[in-house]
């Protein structure tokens, strides 16, 4: 069985075992913190129509989003969504109907992960069908690495 590196873990393979100098491992992604940008939306007794979008938080430039939680209570008819977005760009897809009370964990899609954001931009979900209770919530979390890493 043959072991495989990624990119920079080759490059910080090759300086543990002694065959490159430091300079060859010019990253930080050993160190960058994880952060969190976290937001939440009430409905306006079911306001919400089909391509609706809600707005949920503003990441930094230099962001690259790992994965998204998202959280909903209350929303009593089924509510689908066509994915969430990082200003114009897709940023996961995968959303399932939304009913009752449950969450969801997206992956980020390669688009907004592997690239720093180079302006800060809003994260949205566009709706695909239905409308949110009233009192209905939703609540979308996106951990992210900050410091453009890479």
């Amino acid at each position: 069985m043959a072991t495989y590196y990624g990119v920079q873990a080759t490059k910080y393979a090759a300086v543990a075992a002694g065959t490159a100098g430091m300079a060859s491992f010019v990253t930080q992604d050993w160190d960058e913190p994880v952060h969190v940008c976290y937001d939440s939306y009430i409905s306006p007794a079911g306001a919400e129509t089909a391509a609706s979008v809600l707005t949920f938080g503003r990441l930094p430039k230099g962001a690259r989003p790992l994965f998204f939680l998202v959280n909903y209570t209350g929303v009593t008819t089924a509510v689908t969504c066509t994915g969430l977005a990082i200003g114009s760009t897709a940023a996961s897809t995968g959303i399932t109907t939304m009913a009752t009370t449950g969450h969801q964990v997206l992956t980020a899609l390669q688009a907004v992960s592997s690239t720093p954001l180079t302006a800060a931009a809003n994260i949205t979900m566009t709706t695909a069908a239905a409308t949110i209770a009233t009192a209905g919530e939703i609540e979308v979390t996106c951990f992210y690495m900050g410091g453009g890493i890479g």
